[in-house]
């Protein structure tokens, strides 16, 4: 715009290529244009506001920026209608030079719309694999969300964006992301006076000569991470991590603390003196840990292991052979099995479930043409294998088998998901051990299950704990499903000793008790009884447990407690952030930020999920088996065999000092 024709010129002082406003006195490189968006007080065209500005001045300049952004908007317009395909050529509207520039058509056509975003998506796809490839990245971040949410958020602003530079991200951004990390720790701090929480100690070993240890906090209000120790050149011994460990809990508060879990038993010696210096503090084994080696030894069962050779047979016949292979997508609909991998262990059973779902696809299957013309089915591995399939013998057992272990899958898929589970797994097992005598029937084949089950229930699973919330569980203990018999009595003795140190308030617990155990009308009313069946215990016990205050508080922070490590956590807490940040030499400081920020940030995400799901009681008979969020779980299980190996050996000496026998309660 001419400068004798803008009336903005009066409030500037021109000097070369300078100008200079008169309100505030600030200098620019530029013009007019420029200086509009000064006065017009907005954040574009790298101009800052002007504070001194009149208000008729700031309106001028504003309206003219407005009507510069709408040319440039048409012009884009223009430029994208010619760019288009060549039928478009009459997108203008006949009439003279003025109306043209003003009435520009958007094309409807989607087959238009998509020849003009191609090239675009192309591009971008092309920039993606090559950024992944150059950075030796593995394929798999595609389908991590936090990519594609930073995906989209680069498309949602826009053409000409510029991603931060490194010195912004590690000044500014990074910070900012520290801030939104140390709210939601806070966050979940304030509720452990309440509901406690449980210590999580997450460890491996980095070549010969390092180690990292991470330490996580579970609670009702979710899981936060804490702090890391980084070892080199030394050994990890069981004093040096209590000493870090203890650290820990002195700055959290030993009162705060319930549980401590490891996903791993070499620490068990660190347990025991965690316990002998905070005795209010238990020492749990991880549940999923546990369960996993119960059906790895179900495995090894004589009536259990031909079941499972025979489905793993049929399956390694179906994908040894393209043509076999192919048939079996064409006659499920793309349906396929899942193969048994020698490293998963238990996950045969998962195996066996998904052949169960084809039986009668893979009966077809065998009498088609396409079966017998083929000629790795005419094989004699080929004819043993129709043999096997057509075998009702071996449905019938399978099917009988995977009714038996069901029920311990299914704990184990409670477990291992997060959140309050401790007031199910002593109820779950339960229920595990008489659906196996109910199917079975037959003394000799269910003991066999059983003497597994108890053997890894008594040395190593039980816990005090267990007991106590099972009992203090209300929807169990008022349906009749958990009685206080002498193991349940035995446990909850122990907690309330370890857990309450004052005598008066054991004193008024015994009270409290006795409403109680009497299904108290104060307690169980008519609206407290219809929330059994809509919201979990902890809540339960917020909502309705006034009347017998002191068990309330009581009752809260043991229903809160999980009964597993996070296995589900291992892939990102594991070396990737660690031996990144240890590889561009950073110093501890930064490490120490990078990980707190990276781990709270994805722990406040899964949070998220979780707590709607930690919101109602739990149904372990309604939980559906997912073969691929427990594949999952046979993945994080161990790195091999001999850690399992190891692992089950120390953990089984481990004993139960309380006497208690799991034979007794079914």
């Amino acid at each position: 715009m001419p400068r004798n024709k803008d009336v903005l010129w009066e409030h500037i002082v021109q000097d070369g290529r300078k100008v200079r406003c008169k309100f505030c006195h600030e200098v620019f490189v530029g013009g007019v244009t420029r200086m509009r968006y000064h006065f017009a007080n907005t954040c574009s065209k790298d101009i800052r506001p002007c504070k001194a500005v009149p208000a008729s001045v700031r309106d001028a300049a504003l309206k003219g920026v407005e009507e510069l952004e709408m040319k440039s908007k048409k012009r884009k317009n223009m430029r994208f209608s010619q760019s288009g395909d060549s039928a478009l050529g009459s997108i203008l509207q006949c009439g003279d030079a003025h109306n043209n520039e003003s009435q520009v058509i958007k094309p409807k056509s989607k087959s238009i719309h998509l020849s003009t975003r191609m090239p675009a998506k192309k591009e971008a796809d092309m920039a993606i694999v090559k950024y992944i490839v150059n950075s030796n990245l593995p394929f798999d971040i595609l389908s991590n969300s936090d990519f594609r949410e930073a995906c989209i958020a680069v498309a949602n602003a826009g053409p000409g964006y510029e991603p931060p530079s490194s010195e912004n991200t590690c000044r500014k951004l990074l910070t900012e992301l520290m801030d939104e990390a140390d709210k939601y720790v806070h966050a979940v701090e304030r509720i452990w006076e309440k509901s406690g929480c449980t210590l999580m100690l997450n460890s491996w070993i980095e070549g010969r000569d390092t180690s990292y240890l991470h330490i996580f906090a579970a609670s009702a209000k979710g899981v936060v991470y804490l702090k890391s120790l980084c070892m080199v050149g030394r050994l990890m011994d069981d004093q040096y991590v209590f000493d870090f460990i203890s650290s820990v809990i002195d700055e959290i508060g030993s009162q705060n603390v319930v549980q401590f879990i490891s996903h791993s038993q070499h620490y068990k010696s660190i347990g025991h003196m965690i316990e002998g210096k905070y005795p209010n503090i238990f020492i749990v084994n991880c549940a999923t840990h546990i369960i996993i080696l119960m059906l790895k030894d179900f495995e090894a069962l004589q009536h259990v292991s031909p079941i499972l050779e025979t489905a793993k047979r049929i399956i390694h016949f179906v994908y040894k052979h393209q043509h076999v292979l192919n048939l079996m997508r064409t006659h499920t609909n793309g349906s396929l099995l899942r193969r048994p991998a020698a490293t998963r262990l238990w996950m045969n059973f998962i195996y066996l479930q998904s052949l169960l779902k084809l039986e009668h696809a893979l009966r077809h299957i065998i009498g088609t043409i396409e079966w017998r013309d083929s000629m790795p089915c005419k094989s004699a591995e080929g004819i043993e294998v129709q043999n096997m399939i057509e075998d009702a013998s071996f449905w019938d057992c399978a099917k009988e088998l995977m009714y038996a272990v069901e029920p311990l899958i299914k704990t184990l898929r409670v477990v291992d998901r997060g959140g309050s589970t401790s007031g199910y797994i002593y109820d779950a097992i339960r229920k595990a051990k008489e659906t196996i005598k109910e199917i079975y029937g037959n003394e000799s084949k269910y003991m066999n299950f059983w003497k597994i089950i108890d053997d890894k229930w008594n040395n190593f699973l039980y816990s005090d704990i267990h007991a106590a919330a099972a009992y203090l569980n209300p929807h169990l203990f008022h349906d009749g499903r958990v009685k206080l018999d002498s193991g349940v009595r035995i446990g909850l003795e122990k907690v309330i000793q370890k857990m309450v140190s004052n005598n008066e308030e054991r004193m008024k617990i015994a009270e409290e008790l006795r409403d109680y155990h009497s299904l108290d009308p104060r307690i169980f009313g008519l609206m407290a009884v219809d929330s059994l069946h809509v919201s979990h215990p902890r809540i339960w016990w917020d909502m309705w447990g006034s009347s017998v205050p002191v068990l309330q508080n009581l009752a809260i922070k043991v229903l809160s407690q999980p009964c597993s490590f996070l296995t589900a956590e291992k892939n990102w807490t594991a070396p990737g952030a660690t031996k990144m940040s240890m590889r561009d030499h950073l110093e501890s400081t930064r490490l120490q930020d990078l990980l707190y920020v990276r781990m709270n940030i994805h722990l406040m995400k899964t949070t998220a999920k979780m707590e709607k799901i930690d919101l109602k009681p739990i149904d372990v008979d309604k939980i559906e088996i997912s073969p691929d969020e427990l594949e999952e779980i046979g993945d994080l299980e161990y790195e091999n065999e001999e850690e399992a190996d190891e692992s089950e050996n120390e953990a089984g000496n481990l004993s139960d000092t309380n006497g208690f026998s799991f034979s007794g309660i079914v």
